[in-house]
């Protein structure tokens, strides 16, 4: 097969993975769908699903990861197709707060070498801490008109890290999602190579991007390059 040689954490771990060509007297033998599906959840705001998968081999089917709500049924939030090379790679999809079940796909392809694994699953909620008490003698804030809806096409970003390398390998325009109440604190700008769009966003409270460390102003103190930057719904210090 072509499945990863060692696990993700450790190296002498085990991970889960799909097995092409098992079993081999059974009909069909390849195109094989493989699901691993979660319990219930019951989300109060949206989450993260953060994992490692590895697609290896010349005739790499697709892996997909589904989530279930009450209203709208099972709907696809990512997916990837095809050999992705012989190493682990890290994704991170967002989980709208209805979200009742998630489930990963695994759809082998056409013949032995389309072993796929997966590694690290994980959730994360980032609950954004409770703001001070106001004076009394100030009049209650209003509260900031909402967001439009961010597209699918968004890729959270759940530190300062996948933040950076996302917009460092960018080939083409690319959106990046930040937890509300998330602090990303920037050493340095991120420098991006190509003539592109980037946009950053959070939802509810906000994250913040924390430039405090650079001397340049405005987008220039968190991008460098030739990219164009949008930001909506950040606090930027």
């Amino acid at each position: 097969g072509t499945g990863p040689s060692e696990d993700h954490t450790t190296g002498s771990g085990y991970y889960l993975f799909t097995e092409a060509d098992w079993p081999r007297y059974t009909s069909p033998r390849f195109n094989k769908l493989h699901q691993l599906e979660s319990p219930l959840l019951s989300l109060q705001q949206d989450a993260t699903l953060s994992f490692f998968y590895h697609m290896y081999g010349s005739d790499m089917g697709t892996l997909f990861v589904e989530a279930n709500d009450n209203e709208t049924g099972w709907s696809t939030l990512w997916s990837r197709t095809g050999d992705q090379g012989n190493s682990w790679l890290d994704a991170a999809v967002i989980l709208p707060a209805s979200t009742t079940k998630v489930r990963f796909n695994g759809l082998t392809g056409s013949g032995y070498r389309s072993d796929m694994a997966l590694d690290d699953v994980s959730f994360s909620q980032f609950t954004p801490p409770s703001p001070p008490p106001l004076p009394p003698s100030l009049p209650p804030l209003s509260p900031p008109p909402p967001l439009p809806p961010l597209s699918p096409d968004f890729v959270a970003a759940a530190s300062e890290a996948q933040l950076r390398n996302l917009i460092q390998d960018a080939r083409a325009d690319v959106s990046v999602y930040l937890p509300p109440g998330a602090h990303f604190k920037l050493g340095s700008p991120i420098s991006c190579g190509s003539n592109i769009k980037v946009t950053v966003a959070s939802s509810g409270e906000g994250a913040t991007l924390d430039g405090q460390e650079q001397s340049r102003l405005f987008n220039l103190k968190y991008l460098t390059g030739r990219c164009s930057l949008t930001l909506r719904g950040l606090t930027l210090v």
